[in-house]
């Protein structure tokens, strides 16, 4: 909201203003007595009448006796003047008070205890922006300023407050999930996150009393023949989670053209060797369903199912993965899709007589291209997996690469721009994040992050994109975009000298496009 008024309503609040000023100044200050004596009650001169032996006066217009010289030198106060004069000037304040308040100006004042005081409340998603900003996060770059804007008190308050508002389910899914990425930015070793973590709002299957489903044999025989035949055998077993599937008649029979698989583990929930779970993999054309069976003394019932959108980038199925002796079921999920934005995270989840429960997730592909100052290509795979102490964990390698722009072109008139406008790859980062296995929390949880050979155990790298982190991202990367500009690729030296014009508010940016202006131009092959 705009603070601005126009001119005729400014005339009248200052007109107003400065009546009430006048007169509020009139009521205080018009009559004051100056060393002179005056009957407090009529205000007549009492100058020659001579005080009694106690020093009273008595005035010869009204009769009211002064009981004192300093209530005969007492100033005129005309105190309704001062009430009108007083109310037209808090009056004209009104207007321009509620439209700063109304335009949120006042929000970066807030203090830091304040705004974490308000995280998990409804309608403070500004106060996660302020403290996301606080906490000096660079989602562009890897190796980041220093988080020192919070006291370590403040920090760990944060830390609880995020913890207990993941967790709130009367919150909206975009809370909780904002409250858990702040939280994870705050949190600066292991068991911070475990804290983070242990508060995370578990979207595990419902734990129902379910009918009796058929033998195992009689479902995987099911899956065979194909999606309406196991769609039947399942229906009874795993009510509303296959109602919106629509099924063909028997001449059109579109859902037996969807693949779907049935995998046979033993996760040892009776002790006994042998099949003791069945995870179905049912790929319907918007989403995927997982069901989980477990095998309970000498009969089968319904563990849990898992209902998500299919992975639209990459197209792969869900596995099974097995660390340990311990099974998780490992599938894709996009999170948005489009042709200049695109997303996908890889998700675990545990296998348990309970159901199945979400235990670590972590971007896997992104591309981000068109709308934004900057690009970048994300890839992500596990390395390795391992087992220490009794406890399941993998590497993940993350290798991101930043290109030039050219929307951030549009508009802007200078010499140079169209040279500007084509894209380069500037640099790649890549790191590494460990997760390991947290019995407190029942999840994985990010232990440690490398990057050059160097082991950190502080907040790893998140990747995004947001304009207070331009300046930063400049200063950071100082040495690797001043390289790009001195290349000799065509462009490369015009987008770093442009660079002020499309980020005014990096002065970083001027910095560069300083130095980069005063290098040889290189010669091109």
């Amino acid at each position: 909201m705009s603070l601005a008024v126009g001119w005729p309503t400014l005339l009248l609040l200052a007109i107003t203003a400065s009546a009430g000023a006048a007169l509020l100044i009139w009521g205080m200050f018009g009559d004051l007595a100056s060393g002179r004596l005056r009957c407090p009650a009529c205000w007549y001169s009492l100058i020659g009448i001579a005080p009694t032996e106690s020093g009273e006066r008595r005035c010869p217009e009204c009769g009211h006796v002064c009981r004192g010289e300093r209530e005969a030198r007492r100033s005129r106060r005309r105190w309704w003047a001062v009430i009108i004069g007083g109310a037209a000037c808090m009056g004209v304040t009104v207007v321009p008070v509620y439209r700063w308040a109304a335009s949120g100006a006042w929000m970066p004042y807030t203090p830091d205890t304040a705004l974490i005081a308000l995280v998990g409340r409804p309608g403070s998603g500004w106060a996660y922006s302020l403290l996301t900003d606080r906490l000096r996060v660079d989602d562009l770059v890897l190796g980041r300023l220093e988080q020192g804007r919070l006291w370590e008190w403040q920090r760990s308050m944060l830390i609880k407050r995020c913890a207990a508002a993941a967790g709130d389910l009367s919150l909206r899914i975009e809370d909780r999930d904002y409250a858990r990425y702040l939280g994870e930015l705050a949190a600066r070793n292991f068991a911070d996150r475990e804290l983070v973590a242990s508060g995370l709002a578990t979207a595990a299957s419902n734990e129902v009393d379910a009918p009796r489903c058929s033998s195992p044999q009689a479902i995987i025989a099911a899956a065979e023949q194909g999606g309406a035949a196991l769609i039947k055998e399942l229906s009874p077993v795993v009510p509303n989670v296959l109602g919106d599937v629509v099924i063909a008649d028997e001449a059109g029979d579109a859902a037996d053209r969807t693949p779907l698989d049935a995998t046979r583990l033993d996760l040892e929930f009776d002790g006994q060797e042998g099949l003791d779970c069945i995870v179905v993999v049912n790929q319907w054309p918007m989403r995927q369903v997982f069901i989980l069976l477990a095998r309970r003394g000498v009969t089968w019932r319904f563990c849990g199912s898992l209902s998500v959108s299919r992975p639209v980038y990459s197209g792969e199925r869900a596995r099974i993965e097995t660390i340990g002796g311990r099974p998780f079921l490992v599938y894709p999920q996009s999170v948005a899709h489009g042709s200049d934005f695109r997303n996908e995270r890889e998700v675990w989840c545990s296998l348990t007589a309970s159901g199945i429960s979400e235990a670590a997730q972590f971007p896997r592909l992104g591309h981000l291209d068109t709308r934004f100052a900057l690009g970048y290509d994300l890839a992500s795979g596990i390395t390795d997996t391992f087992v220490r102490d009794g406890k399941p964990g993998f590497n993940v390698s993350f290798k991101v690469k930043y290109t030039t722009n050219e929307s951030m072109w549009e508009r802007i008139q200078a010499p140079g721009v169209e040279e500007a406008r084509k894209v380069h790859d500037l640099f790649e980062r890549s790191w590494t994040q460990r997760y390991v296995w947290s019995d407190r929390v029942g999840r994985f949880v990010v232990e440690s992050w490398a990057h050059g050979g160097v082991t950190r155990t502080d907040t790893p790298p998140t990747l995004g994109v947001r304009k207070s982190t331009f300046n930063n991202f400049v200063r950071l990367n100082h040495d690797a975009l001043l390289e790009f500009a001195g290349s000799g690729a065509p462009g490369a030296r015009e987008w770093v000298t442009l660079l002020p014009r499309a980020w005014p508010t990096a002065p970083a940016a001027q910095t560069l496009a300083e130095e980069a202006a005063s290098l040889p131009v290189p010669v091109r092959k």
